[in-house]
């Protein structure tokens, strides 16, 4: 059994490796989905990723440098495509929670037909992170921005900027 804590901190430090991808060049993945063998040994973690929609440039930017991290880390990755059915996404990570992996990373479809992807993780004991979107059953992490927390950030920038006065035009 490996230490959920070592789970957990590569779980992290696929999905912080999601959040910094927004450097440009990055191609399009050639297929749905990438399993490499062994994925299930003894010694590596497998994690399962399952994305909202690889034909989204901002979601392939983020699967290219998830699959950069996993290959520095030695992690074994299991990726799907949900085409933007959350249906789809419930179902492969169904799947991926059958292959036992160690943990996923799911970037979920909607708030609510998301979530019992999530439940349906944690109920198998395998930790579960969401990546940029949430979803109601919360997860075992969330790698991403609070648009509340973004639009307070960017109204304090304006205000500073502005010196605390509004000009018209």
């Amino acid at each position: 059994m490996k230490p959920r804590s070592k789970i957990v901190g590569t779980l992290l430090a696929l999905g912080w490796a999601l959040g910094v991808a927004l450097a440009p060049g990055c191609g399009r993945p050639t297929g749905t989905t990438t399993a490499e063998p062994g994925a299930a040994s003894a010694q590596r973690l497998t994690i399962g990723a399952s994305r909202m929609n690889l034909s989204n440039e901002f979601i392939v930017m983020l699967h290219q440098a998830m699959l950069a991290k996993a290959g520095e880390l030695g992690v074994a990755l299991i990726v799907t495509d949900a085409q933007r059915s959350a249906e789809w996404l419930v179902q492969q990570v169904e799947s991926i929670i059958a292959l036992r992996v160690d943990a996923i990373i799911l970037n979920p479809c909607e708030v609510d037909a998301s979530a019992s992807a999530v439940e349906n993780a944690l109920a198998a004991g395998i930790p579960i992170g969401n990546v940029n979107s949430e979803t109601r059953t919360p997860p075992t992490a969330f790698i991403g921005s609070r648009d509340e927390e973004s639009a307070r950030l960017a109204m304090e920038h304006i205000v500073q900027r502005l010196g605390g006065r509004a000009t018209s035009s």
